[in-house]
């Protein structure tokens, strides 16, 4: 049966390969519809009674992590120049789109009785704005004593503040927080230039933007390092560019297969979706190995090109189902987890997992059949020395030295449990 389908592969590779590359144009059309997630991962069950009760919170008391935070600790801030600066700093971060209000020390008020209309009056300290340093002196003095906002808004005496930032709602966990943060960070920074007065940011909003674009960062940097090593290691071993293009090919479809199913299935790129392009780089070349390696052999032996790649294939293609098979179950049990995060992971990893060996028998063999036959160099792996005397010592440690082996992995694995124990929530 494996015997016929190698054939059948082989019989059509123009075909396979057309197929391949139509799906790929549809997945990569898919990839534009990819979006990331701007909120905190969520890693706990959806039935979790502190995580329903969170909800409920929310549900009666609205967004909990609306507010960035602007922090100073600078005496020089209280003065006129500065302070003016200051204000007009807040003035302009209030101005932007998607800026609900904000709360700053120029901005406070002190409460004050109007016996005449039977009311309290709200009273700004610094409206209007003092004309000199001894006026401001004075209206800070009151305004640090007020104690209600001691602790919220500046500490005791007034060495630090704080400016808070509410953001709308529709902006919190969409794309537009991101450039709302960039603004208000740029305005801030444009205000240290004129003051010499750092600025220090906080808050959720700020921190969710700085995860976000950490992510996208990594994300292309954990993924440039993985094919940056698989490119050395299989130049290394093959000694043919033409072998390490074919490889990269290989991995660049799987990634397109990748972000097409994020899109098909409604998922977002998350903190856990990120780590899978570097992972599915390191599942499938695995599966390239395998095939070229064994391709190489047979043709040493064989001399012969069609007969080597089917008689690798049909060899491979079972081991190779079995090792991708076992990793897609692995990957699947995190459906059972309960915390939708992990089981996206979980499904998109299976998905992948699979689609990756697919190309390793549709793709690979078509391609390597339609390139010409490897030559001299490109099949040096087969009698690399070093390899092959590491192949003999693992194979005589086996099943000379058995007794040794299992009391390493006795101990490995004793101290591998003892760990665990080791491990804190």
């Amino acid at each position: 049966m494996l015997t016929r389908l190698s054939a059948f592969i082989l019989k059509y590779p123009k075909f396979n390969l057309v197929v391949v590359l139509l799906l790929t144009a549809y997945m990569a059309y898919e990839t534009q519809n990819v979006k990331y997630e701007f909120s905190l991962v969520n890693i706990v069950p959806s039935d979790d009674p502190d995580l329903i009760a969170y909800q409920e919170f929310k549900e009666i008391f609205g967004q909990d992590g609306d507010y960035m935070i602007v922090g100073i600790r600078d005496s020089t801030l209280y003065k006129l120049a500065n302070f003016r600066q200051y204000t007009t700093l807040g003035n302009q971060i209030d101005s932007l789109r998607g800026v609900r209000n904000i709360i700053s020390l120029p901005l406070l008020f002190a409460i004050q009785n109007n016996p005449a209309e039977k009311k309290f009056d709200n009273i700004r300290f610094f409206e209007p704005m003092p004309k000199s340093q001894a006026a401001l002196d004075s209206l800070l003095e009151i305004a640090f004593s007020t104690k209600v906002y001691e602790g919220k808004i500046f500490t005791e005496g007034g060495e630090a503040t704080a400016m808070l930032v509410s953001l709308a709602p529709d902006y919190i966990n969409s794309e537009k927080r991101i450039d709302l943060v960039k603004q208000a960070v740029a305005l801030c920074d444009d205000f240290s230039k004129k003051t010499g007065i750092t600025t220090y940011y906080g808050g959720l909003p700020y921190s969710r933007t700085i995860i976000t674009l950490e992510v996208k960062k990594e994300l292309i940097l954990f993924l440039v390092i993985a094919l940056v090593i698989m490119i050395i290691t299989l130049y290394f071993f093959f000694r043919s560019l033409r072998m390490v293009v074919v490889a990269f090919i290989l991995v660049g479809i799987i990634i397109i297969f990748l972000h097409g199913y994020l899109s098909l299935f409604n998922y977002k790129i998350n903190l856990l979706t990120s780590l899978l392009a570097p992972i599915l780089v390191i599942i499938a070349i695995p599966n390239y190995v395998y095939l070229v390696g064994k391709y190489h052999t047979l043709y040493l032996k064989l001399g012969d090109k069609k007969k080597a790649l089917e008689q690798a294939l049909s060899k491979i293609i079972f081991i190779s189902f079995l090792a991708n098979f076992t990793t897609c179950i692995g990957f699947g049990v995190l459906l059972f987890t309960g915390i939708p995060p992990i089981q996206e992971f979980g499904i998109t990893a299976s998905v992948s997992v699979m689609t990756a060996f697919l190309l390793s028998i549709f793709y690979l063999p078509s391609i390597l059949f339609l390139l010409p036959a490897p030559y001299g160099k490109q099949i040096l792996h087969i009698k690399f020395p070093l390899i092959n005397v590491l192949i003999r010592k693992i194979i005589y440690v086996n099943f000379h030295h058995r007794k040794y082996v299992y009391w390493l992995t006795t101990f490995l694995f004793v101290f591998s449990a003892i760990g665990i124990w080791q491990l804190r929530a």
